[in-house]
């Protein structure tokens, strides 16, 4: 155990973050964002404009997830 006076090491004790399996937390991520918007999309009591501004949103999110997917793969593989 580390004896920094922090206390982070004994908060995170044995736990390695390297243990998560970012690739699936970020597919499962975006499979229900996927679900969510054609949930909305199918929904009639949502507005044609609300419709757009989730989609307009969800353009966003969908570049971060793929930014997050290239940023996990360098790190972890050490892609260019």
């Amino acid at each position: 155990m580390c004896a920094s006076p922090c206390g982070v090491c004994n908060w995170l004790g044995n736990l390695s973050v390297t243990d998560r399996d970012y690739e699936t937390e970020l597919d499962a991520a975006a499979t229900s964002i996927d679900r969510l918007v054609r949930d909305l999309s199918d929904n009639l009591f949502v507005s044609e404009e609300d419709k757009k501004s989730v989609a307009q949103y969800v353009s966003i999110v969908r570049k971060e997830i793929a930014w997050a997917r290239v940023d996990m793969r360098k790190l972890r593989y050490g892609d260019e």
